[in-house]
């Protein structure tokens, strides 16, 4: 019988510029290949003008990657108090920073640092491994 094999569970921490700077957040980028898809097409159905059904869409798809995604990020609101990392707080934050973000995510999943994880002469992985995203 064959020894099984661990996925290894690779994140991400985004850094923002301009507006956003000083913005972190840390992702899970290797979510199983169906929830990709499923992100992208809600992505898909959300991009097709704005009407009621394409906010719920965008509704949706934020929610999602918070729920699946979103691990954590070190915001608060105009009171300074830290807006949670869940579907609920993703909510809270401007619309263009949740766009970034999604393109951050996207990005970071389609474009893999090289080498993709640390492997011994063995075979073996050498962990968890964050991956420090380029700044947008």
């Amino acid at each position: 019988m064959a020894k099984s094999f661990r996925i290894p569970s690779r994140t991400a921490r985004l850094v923002f510029e301009t507006d956003y700077a000083g913005a972190e957040v840390v992702v899970r980028l290797d979510l199983p290949i169906g929830q990709v898809l499923s992100f992208l097409d809600q992505s898909l159905s959300a991009e097709d003008g704005q009407t009621p059904a394409t906010a719920k869409a965008n509704l949706i798809l934020l929610q999602r990657f918070a729920a699946t995604a979103l691990i954590s990020w070190n915001l608060e609101n105009d009171e300074g108090q830290p807006i949670p990392a869940t579907a609920e707080g993703i909510l809270q934050v401007p619309v263009v920073f949740a766009q970034l973000l999604l393109a951050k995510w996207a990005e970071a999943i389609s474009n893999p640092p090289d080498p993709l994880a640390g492997v011994s002469a063995n075979g073996s992985t050498s962990g968890p491994r964050t991956v420090e995203m380029a700044p947008v």
